[in-house]
């Protein structure tokens, strides 16, 4: 009986033990500042015009979780072709700091990016109506982003805006990969951009400026398309997912779903 006595006290008190464990760590799970998590880069849909002779030209208007993408390609002799775009997202939204640490109005998050670029390079057309396009290019945009967040601080619940803003130079290349037929376009395209910004701040309500580096970095963009339609308009669907390679200090978007349409002109 009295081992059983002593039994029972010692999974009594791990059992304690445990939930007092689990309680401590939950409270400071609750209590601990939150994080905020900001995108201040949005990569483009990349041109894809999948060119096979020269004359031809393409304007591609999307839309997409990035915004709003414009992109126009033409062939020129030689068999090389020249590619211009542009991005802009504006989500709307706040851009002001909370009134007081205990503000209760609704925040709406903000974004605005914007972004242009060009590229040129060479394409090959293959039997069965496969091309092959190699692009090397170079880029200039801006972007803002403010998170508004309820955190503990202070034993006190807060309203926190993290913000990020900068603008930014980049130089990239792409490889374009595809079949291309008079109704239907589908294919691969590979980017690797890099990424290198200016004016760039990091700001958080309660622990002030967090960054004011020149943050740069590597960023692979891949994306798989399909286009279907005529001969002059198609229905285009894209797919991007950004990945770094390596930890970089500014934010970007991990997926890209986009729409739209291609026109061709002869």
């Amino acid at each position: 009986m009295a081992q059983k006595i002593v039994q029972f006290s010692k999974y009594w008190i791990a059992l304690s033990v445990n939930k007092i464990l689990f309680t401590v760590l939950g409270l400071l799970f609750f209590f601990a500042p939150g994080c905020t998590k900001t995108v201040v880069y949005d990569s483009p849909i990349p041109p894809t015009p999948l060119m096979q002779e020269p004359g031809k030209l393409t304007v591609s208007p999307y839309y997409g979780t990035n915004g709003v993408n414009v992109n126009a390609a033409y062939s020129l002799p030689g068999q090389f072709v020249v590619t211009a775009g542009m991005l802009y997202n504006n989500t709307g939204g706040d851009r002001a700091d909370p009134y007081s640490l205990s503000d209760s109005k609704l925040y709406n998050d903000a974004h605005l990016f914007r972004s242009y670029e060009f590229a040129i390079g060479p394409f090959f057309s293959f039997e069965d109506d496969a091309v092959c396009e190699l692009l090397v290019g170079k880029g200039h945009g801006s972007g803002e982003d403010y998170v508004y967040s309820d955190e503990f601080w202070n034993w006190h619940q807060t309203k926190i805006l993290k913000k990020e803003t900068g603008n930014f130079d980049k130089i990239f290349a792409q490889i374009n990969f595809g079949r291309h037929t008079a109704k239907s376009k589908s294919g691969v395209a590979i980017r690797c951009s890099y990424i290198n910004y200016r004016n760039y701040e990091l700001v958080h309500t309660m622990r002030g400026v967090e960054s004011t580096d020149i943050p740069s970095g590597l960023i692979w963009e891949p994306m798989v398309f399909g286009e279907f339609g005529s001969d002059h308009v198609k229905f285009s669907i894209n797919v991007v997912y950004p990945i770094a390679p390596a930890t970089i200090e500014f934010g970007y978007r991990r997926f890209i779903l986009a729409a739209g349409l291609v026109f061709s002109f002869f």
